[in-house]
């Protein structure tokens, strides 16, 4: 008789926030995990907290990969945690540009990822880049909208790419008249409310750039 001892690694589960529940649970695609470890190698087990997306055709779960930028790295080379499950071959976006990593190099406590073309706009520590769908080196187009008054006037808001459109996400704008000849905005919850001088209109758009520097208005 002899007695056999294995051990065996295990993430502490964590639970962030319950989006819903899966009656059965739901099966990962495997090829996403293929590569992502030295040695092309593939994990069988995925950290806690991955953020994962149904494909109803397959009916598989796909990762939505994301790496955090650390200090050290340049935006062409930046530097990631390590708790990522990038490889060579896949998107990664930082809101404004999407690039596809050429290569990532392994370290002991970071990695580097370098690119097929292009850099990234937004590349300073603390970022999360998440995966994308295909490359865009140049960037997106401005969000914008117009409001048209009772007389032909219009007051057009647009966000662009160089002001972080990410922290724009559920944007909503909300125009009212004020009380009086003098502009009143503020931004809160992601709502900007703008009350806009009653008499003089020029008022407004001096006004409105000088309170909220990074959205344009025309």
């Amino acid at each position: 008789m002899y007695f056999k001892r294995e051990s065996e690694f295990q993430y502490h589960p964590g639970i962030e926030k319950i989006i819903m529940e899966v009656k059965g649970g739901g099966t990962i695609a495997g090829e996403d995990m293929i590569g992502v470890m030295f040695g092309g190698r593939r994990i069988d087990e995925l950290p806690p907290l991955c953020v994962v997306g149904k494909d109803f055709i397959t009916r598989l779960y796909h990762v939505i990969k994301t790496a955090r930028i650390i200090a050290g790295g340049t935006a062409a080379a930046p530097h990631i945690s390590r708790n990522h499950l990038f490889k060579a071959g896949e998107f990664i976006s930082d809101g404004k540009v999407a690039l596809e990593i050429a290569a990532v190099t392994k370290g002991d406590t970071y990695d580097t990822l370098t690119f097929a073309s292009g850099s990234l706009l937004v590349s300073v520590p603390g970022v999360v880049l998440y995966q994308a769908a295909a490359a865009n080196v140049t960037g997106g187009t401005a969000a914008a909208a117009t409001v048209t008054g009772d007389a032909a006037d219009t007051l057009t808001v647009s966000i662009p790419t160089g002001s972080a459109p990410a922290n724009f996400n559920g944007f909503r704008l909300a125009i009212a008249q004020a009380a009086d000849d003098n502009l009143v905005a503020s931004f809160k919850s992601g709502i900007l409310k703008l009350s806009l001088a009653n008499t003089t209109a020029g008022k407004n758009n001096a006004a409105l750039k000088s309170k909220l520097p990074g959205i344009i208005f025309a």
